[in-house]
Order: structure tokens, then C-alpha cells, then sequence
């Protein structure tokens, strides 16, 4: 099981807020947001709460934690969902170029690959 205080301390850490306005923001005190980085199980709430302060999608390092969500956050469904879906536009995208070049290069390639070569050349030449 992953030490979720671990992955909290990380996502604030990274975020470059100073740990003491985020505390405030989320209605702890400093204290108290350095001790639930020691505590191995924290609320989901808690990280919906300041993921929202720092900007951070925890469902990425949390997948459980999308039910959560599901439930009590619909509106952060609907965040979750057009997200993924701007990624697969962009992975459609990409797709669909890279279809595109195959399509050229196989129309180029084809003629060199099924040239026919005339059998009385091939012959002529291993006579000569």
C-alpha cells in the first residue's frame, strides 16, 4: 500500500507554495500539515481540498481515488473526464499524421518494391 502522507509531502513540496500558506489555505496549521506527512493513510478529502490550493491531480498517484470523486466531487469527475479526452484528441491527432506519412511512403515505396524486371534481362545478364 502506498504511504499516502508520502505522496501528500511530495505533491506540496512540488508545488513551490511556501508549506505554511498552503497549511493556512486548507485551515491547518503548520504543525499539523507536517504531521500528516508522517501518517501512512489520510482522508481523500483532504487531498480533493489541496490539490485544489496547489493545483494537482492526485488521482494520478491515487487511482482509488477517482471514487471518491465519483461520489462526493461530481464536478471533478467532469475535470477527470474532459482531460483524458483532451488527451486522446491530441493522441487522435497524432495518429491520423502519422497514418497520413505511412499512406506516402508506401505509395513512393511500392513502385520500387514490385518493379517487374523483364525475365529475358535477368537471363541475358547471367549469360553475359
Amino acid at each position: 500500500m502506498k504511504h499516502k502522507g508520502k505522496i501528500f509531502e511530495k505533491a506540496i513540496r512540488n508545488s513551490h507554495l511556501p508549506i505554511t500558506k498552503i497549511a493556512q489555505l486548507a485551515g491547518y496549521s503548520s504543525r499539523n500539515m507536517y504531521n500528516l506527512f508522517e501518517k501512512e493513510h489520510l482522508p481523500f478529502s483532504l487531498f480533493v481540498k489541496v490539490g485544489k490550493i496547489i493545483g494537482y491531480d492526485f488521482a494520478e498517484d491515487l487511482p482509488e481515488i477517482t471514487k471518491f470523486l465519483m461520489i462526493n466531487e461530481p464536478e471533478g469527475v467532469y475535470q477527470l473526464e474532459s482531460k483524458y479526452k483532451e488527451k486522446y484528441f491530441d493522441l487522435l491527432e497524432k495518429h491520423l499524421a502519422l497514418k497520413e506519412e505511412f499512406d506516402e511512403f508506401k505509395s513512393n515505396i511500392q513502385p520500387v518494391l514490385y518493379k517487374k524486371t523483364p525475365i529475358k534481362r535477368v537471363i541475358n545478364k547471367k549469360t553475359e
